[in-house]
């Protein structure tokens, strides 16, 4: 892995390349990338808890006698690539019990009830 010193948009950051050597295809690359991603991400906010995530870059060498076959996106490895693609790539849905009244979470029983009770713990 290489980590680079740059500046976006006037800020500075990091981007990290991780480069993958492969001789063979490999039909789940993608996926151990993601992984590797995540836990450069995650070494770094451990490191530094207040700082943004860097960016990182996957890159895979590949040296196969044969033409390379295996998924190139992370989003070809699931069964529906297009809705795995909007879900893990928008923003996560947020539901603040603060701004529900609390009558009308009892009137939605097991639901309700669970955040009416999420929303009474401090």
């Amino acid at each position: 892995d290489v980590l680079y010193r740059v500046e976006i948009d006037g800020d500075e950051s990091y981007v990290s390349v991780i480069c993958e050597h492969q001789s063979t295809p490999d039909p789940m690359m993608t996926f151990r990338l993601q992984k590797y991603i995540l836990r450069i991400c995650d070494e770094h906010q451990r490191k530094q808890p207040k700082s943004k995530l860097p960016l990182v870059y996957p890159l895979i060498i590949y040296t196969g006698q044969k033409k390379y076959t295996a998924a190139k996106s992370f989003y070809e490895l699931f069964s529906d690539q297009k809705l795995a693609k909007e879900y893990l790539t928008q923003n996560v849905t947020v539901v603040d019990v603060n701004e529900i009244a609390d009558d009308a979470l009892r009137e939605k029983y097991h639901m309700g009830f669970m955040l009416f009770m999420m929303h009474r713990v401090y």
